[in-house]
């Protein structure tokens, strides 16, 4: 449920940004909706993972389709690569030629979407710690957080002062957000992927009370 009302809010807001964006002439709000267009993708595929992953088990597939919540993680983190390539590629353009932009127009737009990403921010926080995909999703909204202070920002910077350049700056740190939520993401994967132990266990002590009990002389040759 959590993840189905983000969705809608994201989602609905990414084309509002989208038509801002355009309307605007701004960089910065055209990356922030790129960056919703990432939210949405992950919350869209942690539904389908969380949907996909409860069919049972078969003899080709004897964990069933659990693993499916982890796939669906890394393409969460790698997806966001291309969209970053493109802000940048659009923001070293527009550095060389900077273009009129309606820094009103992104200022409000910047900080309704601010409040949509506190919104779902606060939705998924209570089911974060659930699932990784979810966690995926959270960390995305997060990011976007940000991303909207940034479009504020500009936005401000533009009206006050008419630093028009303010516009692809502020969207190559957007771009930077994206890949730096997508990267911490990406290691949590390959963690998993690798059979990493969990962050809250401590194997040490596990090996040492598994040793306290009655008729266990020594435990060697742990995996988690």
């Amino acid at each position: 449920r959590s993840l189905s009302i983000s969705l809608v809010l994201i989602t609905v807001y990414m084309v509002v940004e989208v038509v801002g964006g355009l309307v605007s002439g701004s960089l910065a709000l055209l990356a922030d909706a790129g960056h919703m267009l990432t939210d949405s993708a992950a919350i869209g595929l942690a539904l389908l993972a969380i949907w996909v992953s409860g069919r049972p088990a078969s003899i080709e597939l004897t964990f069933g389709f659990h693993p499916t919540d982890i796939l669906s993680a890394m393409l969460n983190a790698l997806s966001p690569w291309l969209i970053a390539a493109l802000i940048f590629f659009e923001a070293s353009r527009r550095l060389d030629d900077s273009e009129d932009v309606d820094g009103g127009l992104m200022l409000v737009v910047g900080a309704v979407g601010r409040v949509v990403n506190l919104v779902a921010a606060w939705i998924l926080h209570r089911s974060a710690g659930e699932s990784l995909n979810v966690e995926g999703a959270f960390l995305h909204v997060l990011a976007d957080l940000l991303g909207s202070v940034a479009v504020v920002t500009a936005g401000i910077l533009i009206m006050a002062f008419g630093w028009n350049i303010a516009d692809p700056i502020f969207g190559i740190v957007i771009g930077v957000l994206i890949l730096a939520s997508s990267l911490r993401l990406l290691w949590k994967v390959v963690h998993v992927l690798m059979e990493g132990t969990p962050a809250h266990l401590d194997l040490h002590l596990l090996c040492q009370r598994l040793e306290e009990l009655d008729g266990v002389t020594g435990v060697h040759d742990i995996h988690s």
